[in-house]
């Protein structure tokens, strides 16, 4: 798809920093309707406010709904498979953060010396935390060190970034998952509404129905003129917390290694985006292209996107049947 919804990373698909040097305080909500206390202190991402005031389809409340519940489903489908997909995208996301080949292509970025060496989980502490098996910290150590304004290219097109505050839901929300247990649902803990340039997306803390499992999700919706009734395309995400102020997104075709580096102030802290296209056929994973883009606070400062070919390939260890 040629349109930037293809393009830009939500991702995420997402997300700005204040932390250290600003004061995050934590937003209660007891309904989803409810005006967060922090979004009143400064200016709303755009269209949270257009969509909250909806009473169709559109409306904040269904946002929320649809945004846990597809990437949800999505988050399930990483584990259904005999080799599960996530088992070679976390064995990718190590090899790629891991590779001379990366190594190589930052080291021709403006940003050199800013590799991913700070992201330290293995595999199988990336498969464990979108299974929900890892601890969740304070989500202000992650999701609020991305809150606010960010500016930059993607591509050789200008993306603004708004991420909103970080709203804990209290009491949690349920809702219902389709499955073959009829009762089977999650809770959705808290959220936080993002702006990304060409669309709007939710990045969701969630637990299962007894509590015992936690992990974090992501959703895009990328439109068409900024307008919520001509959807382009929705992308469920799957999170990784991988330590203060670092986050792994994961998509159905890309990995995006998101982190904030602070700067003397607020205003000089950059927002690094850097990660990999891949495709899975027949248990294997095929990675075609390396990308990298620096946000900054300043709209003046768009650092230039980078991106260019990079080839590997994970390979799924066939598991020995055993007979009795």
């Amino acid at each position: 798809m040629n349109s930037l919804a293809n393009r830009c990373p939500s991702r995420f698909l997402a997300i700005g920093l204040l932390a250290g040097m600003i004061a995050i305080g934590a937003t209660t909500s007891t309904s989803l309707g409810q005006s967060e206390q922090a979004a009143k202190k400064a200016e709303n991402p755009p269209l949270i406010d257009n969509l909250k005031s909806r009473t169709d389809s559109l409306r904040f409340e269904e946002l929320i709904r649809r945004s846990t519940v597809e990437s949800e489903l999505f988050r399930r489908s990483l584990f259904e498979t005999e080799t599960p997909k996530i088992e070679l995208i976390a064995k990718a996301c190590t090899q790629f953060r891991d590779s001379e080949e990366l190594k190589d292509f930052l080291s021709r970025d403006n940003h050199q010396g800013f590799d991913l060496s700070r992201f330290t989980l293995d595999a199988s502490q990336i498969q464990s935390a979108i299974s929900g098996e890892r601890t969740i910290p304070d989500p202000f150590t992650f999701y609020g060190s991305f809150e606010g304004k960010w500016f930059g290219m993607w591509e050789k097109n200008e993306v603004d970034h708004h991420w909103g505050p970080y709203v804990v839901l209290e009491p949690a929300t349920n809702f219902p998952i389709a499955s073959d247990n009829q009762k089977d649902s999650i809770q959705l803990k808290g959220y936080q509404y993002v702006w990304v340039g060409d669309g709007y997306g939710i990045n969701h803390i969630v637990s299962s129905k007894d509590g015992k499992q936690n992990y974090l999700l992501g959703y895009v919706v990328h439109l068409k003129d900024a307008d919520p009734t001509k959807e382009v395309v929705r992308r469920p995400h799957v999170g990784v917390f991988d330590g203060p102020d670092r986050l792994i997104w994961i998509t159905r075709s890309e990995v995006f290694f998101e982190e904030t580096i602070r700067g003397l102030s607020p205003q000089l802290s950059s927002y690094f985006i850097t990660g990999f296209r891949y495709s899975i056929e027949a248990n294997k994973l095929t990675a075609s292209e390396v990308f990298r883009t620096v946000y900054s606070r300043n709209p003046k400062n768009r650092l230039p996107w980078r991106g260019d070919a990079m080839k590997f390939s994970v390979q799924s260890v066939k598991r020995n049947s055993s007979k009795d």
